[in-house]
């Protein structure tokens, strides 16, 4: 068995960090931050005009969204700063953009081994499914 199995599970709403060592077992949970669409009564408009200027505000949301996306990804580096290497895994997307992200930076680059799709799981189902990888791989 690896000494340290470190593993991120991952939405876009919330990611935990599940890491398995000799002394025990531990989880850090970050929420993600990230702004969803939120529709409001009568909301229809494509473009918002100011004066004689037309604004597109999915622009401004898609940009701020990279921005909360960024911060959530820095977060997720951060607290895995101290391990040799990790699997991320999750339902979604995010995953996928964390992956993409972790390519841009050489310092986490080298740690992740794995992007597995898989569903929303207990943490105890996490910790199994952390464990089973490192046994396989």
């Amino acid at each position: 068995m690896n000494q340290n199995q470190t593993g991120v599970w991952m939405d876009g709403t919330e990611a935990f960090i599940l890491n398995i060592n000799e002394s025990g077992r531990s989880v850090k949970h970050i929420l993600s931050g990230i702004e969803t669409h939120v529709r409001f009564k009568g909301e229809g408009k494509e473009y918002t005009r100011v004066g004689n200027v037309y604004i597109d505000p999915e622009k401004k949301h898609e940009n701020r969204r990279q921005q909360q996306e960024e911060t959530y990804f820095e977060k997720i580096a951060h607290e895995l700063s101290d391990v040799e290497d990790f699997i991320v895994f999750g339902p979604a997307q995010m995953k996928t953009h964390f992956s993409k992200w972790a390519k841009e930076h050489r310092e986490i680059r080298e740690k992740l081994s794995a992007c597995l799709t898989i569903s929303k799981l207990t943490e105890n189902q996490m910790f199994a499914f952390i464990q089973d990888h490192y046994t396989k791989n």
